[in-house]
């Protein structure tokens, strides 16, 4: 697993934390912590942070490609 990938990972859940748990508690949100939107919460930090590491992967993928045609 890259450097990347675990950023990745850490920011995933410093803000599924931070959304589910946290603002909620500090007033930001409704003030409750119910089941649904802890789901709601990983699913959509979840979605956010597998597309983020895919591009990546994408694009590491390209400049490899490319890396490799002009070498030879």
């Amino acid at each position: 697993m890259s450097r990347y990938t675990k950023a990745v990972i850490a920011w995933f859940f410093f803000c599924f934390v931070l959304t589910t748990f946290v603002l909620p508690l500090l007033g930001w949100s409704n003030n409750t912590i119910d089941l649904s939107q802890i789901v709601v919460n990983f699913f959509l930090w979840g979605i956010v942070c597998f597309f983020v590491i895919y591009m990546e992967k994408r694009r590491v993928k390209k400049l490899k490609k490319d890396n490799d045609e002009k070498m030879g």
